[in-house]
């Protein structure tokens, strides 16, 4: 009794399922969230496969508060000094997917009110594998500068604009100390170890990390005159350079109040280990063994 020859829709769906085993056999079982990202310097940038962008950020160190003291002068304990997030300006990241065969990356990006800056980046990896294998076989404030008395009431609220002041220095990735302003010093921290220059942003292939502006502190020295000084250290984001925390397989990624992030892992969605892979390849190597061979004895 002739068997029924396989039919050449048939014989195609065993190559392709082949394929997609060989790929995965070469490439790993391990699954990890993965996106594109592209430079927005200009509309001529933006492509229709970007599902989302975001800005990078900056900081501005707000001074405020301020009441005068017994002695009619400012009171020091009086003041408040705060690192806030700005939107940078010079280019934006827009975002598109670069899955694995049968693994879809879903990036959702909560962006504080009112501007490009990411909140919260959730991550949820969907896993296909196995099924496919088996189917196919900004705070508005006004800018003020110091006198050359030093920091009054009549200043306050004020912004330290920090980036134009690391440029024109010529601050980089080293600390800094006595960087002079009109009225006041700031000693620049260190960049982190594992910052790199913007210039080396992955864009030119699936990355699977998160990018944000690296992180530095700011101690910033105003004199209040015959009042005395007014010290306070701040975490304030340097967009020349960047840092990458990898995304959870599901879970979130949240901006801190000033610089950086953290990162919180959920329950594992259900990716699928290397043993589910391993069975469901097995199981498809027969079928495809099986096919190949009674294409054969068709053609007898």
């Amino acid at each position: 009794m002739s068997q029924r020859p396989i039919s050449r829709l048939q014989l195609n769906t065993v190559r392709r399922t082949a394929v997609a085993a060989c790929a995965l056999m070469l490439g790993g079982c391990a699954v990890a969230p993965s996106v594109q990202y592209r430079k927005i310097a200009s509309p001529g940038d933006v492509h229709a496969t970007m599902f989302d962008s975001f800005a990078l950020q900056q900081s501005h160190i707000r001074i405020d508060g301020g009441q005068k003291g017994k002695s009619g002068k400012l009171d020091p304990a009086s003041l408040t000094m705060t690192s806030i997030p700005v939107e940078y300006e010079e280019f934006k990241l827009g975002v598109e997917h670069a899955d694995a065969w049968g693994v879809r990356t879903n990036l959702n990006l909560k962006k504080f009110d009112n501007t490009d800056m990411v909140q919260e980046a959730g991550t949820e990896v969907v896993d296909n594998r196995v099924e496919l294998i088996t189917k196919v076989g900004g705070i508005p404030v006004k800018a003020a500068g110091f006198d050359a008395k030093g920091l009054g009431l009549s200043n306050l609220p004020m912004i330290v604009r920090p980036l134009p002041i690391m440029v024109a220095e010529r601050i980089e990735r080293d600390a800094r100390s006595g960087v002079a302003v009109p009225g006041a010093t700031i000693d620049f921290g260190a960049l982190p170890r594992d910052a790199q220059a913007i210039s080396a942003l992955p864009l030119s292939g699936k990355v699977s990390a998160f990018v944000y502006a690296a992180c530095r502190s700011a101690t910033v020295h105003v004199s209040l005159g015959d009042a005395g000084h007014f010290t306070k250290t701040v975490k304030i984001s340097d967009p020349r350079y960047f840092q990458l925390v990898n995304f959870p397989v599901k879970g979130k990624i949240n901006a801190h109040s000033e610089c950086g992030v953290s990162v919180t892992t959920d329950k594992d969605p259900g990716t699928k280990s290397g043993l589910d892979i391993a069975e469901a390849l097995l199981t498809q190597a027969t079928a495809i063994k099986e096919a190949i061979a009674a294409a054969k004895e068709s053609e007898k």
